[in-house]
């Protein structure tokens, strides 16, 4: 069973996801637990358990700050053998020359040794992150994992 505003894609020869939520932290909070659910087949832990590592990103844009996040979330995974566990703090901003920060603090514990699937990466193709508009509510996005 997927976490709260997952839902698994079908997709020819790779894994992905789409994600819902109320805001873009919970948007972005929401795609961590799915990630390590794509890996795992588990959902995470809670957010009081694991080391807490703080995370600082930039793109040019959010569905490239949402890539880098996912990145940087399995790269922890697949090379540190760290799983996150939960998120706090997640805040974004804009600079002024258009590009998107995010910051954020992680909590992470160890990895199992055997996860469900290996995610090779989180692909460009059929990336999407569309913001609250009608008839829609809320945030919403796409990912497709290579495996």
């Amino acid at each position: 069973m997927p976490p709260p505003g997952i839902r698994a894609l079908d997709h020819t020869a790779d894994v992905g996801m789409e994600v819902r939520g109320d805001s873009l932290a919970q948007l972005f909070t929401r795609a961590a637990a799915g990630a390590i659910w794509t890996a795992t087949g588990k959902g995470p832990h809670g957010a009081e358990d694991g080391v807490r590592v703080q995370v600082e990103l930039e793109a040019d844009d959010l569905e490239g700050l949402l890539r880098s996040w996912l990145r940087d979330l399995l790269y922890r995974f697949e090379v540190e053998g760290q799983e996150v566990s939960g998120v706090d703090d997640l805040s974004f901003s804009e600079t002024g020359s258009g590009t998107f920060t995010l910051s954020a603090t992680v909590h992470v514990v160890p990895a199992p040794e055997h996860p469900l699937r290996e995610i090779k990466g989180v692909t460009w193709h059929g990336l999407t992150l569309r913001g609250p508009s009608a008839p829609a509510p809320g945030w919403f996005a796409r990912v497709i994992y290579d495996v």
